[in-house]
């Protein structure tokens, strides 16, 4: 039995070994609107470097590689830029910088971008919450001089 592909990147350079279809063109940039990305505290159930993922983790990577299917699997590559902004579901404080892996981490995993050594750019904004119980997150990628 085959093992499932790790990511869309890797599942297109199968089908171009075997059936010689061409690769889609990368893009220069994209827009996903997506859940808040847990925080590092919530990424692992233990605190083991290697260890399982927390169910909270498992969804979010879930949403992200949904939110990558419905715009057609995007995927951009070069250096990017990337901004993310956040609006909160409630007034709790929490740290911006504490969300940033669990959403690059997920990004790579859904195959959006392929590393995410290759960010250059970073910006983060938090907004504040306007409808309680309603947070999300807008991730806008871009290739750096396209």
């Amino acid at each position: 039995m085959s093992r499932p592909f790790a990511s869309v990147h890797e599942y297109e350079a199968h089908q171009r070994r075997v059936k010689g279809t061409p690769a889609r063109e990368p893009l220069t940039s994209c827009r996903f609107i997506l859940p808040i990305p847990p925080t590092v505290n919530h990424m692992m159930a233990t605190m083991a470097r290697a260890g399982p993922k927390t169910r909270e983790y498992t969804e979010f990577v879930q949403a992200v590689a949904i939110a990558a299917a419905d715009q057609g699997n995007p995927r951009i590559e070069g250096r990017l830029a990337v901004t993310v902004e956040i609006v909160p579901p409630d007034k709790r404080r929490f740290d911006l910088d504490n969300r940033l892996k669990a959403l690059l981490d997920a990004l790579q995993h859904a195959g959006v971008i392929e590393d995410d050594e290759a960010i250059d750019d970073l910006h983060i904004r938090r907004y504040p919450c306007n409808i309680p119980g309603e947070g999300s997150c807008c991730v806008t990628i871009s290739r750096i001089g396209a």
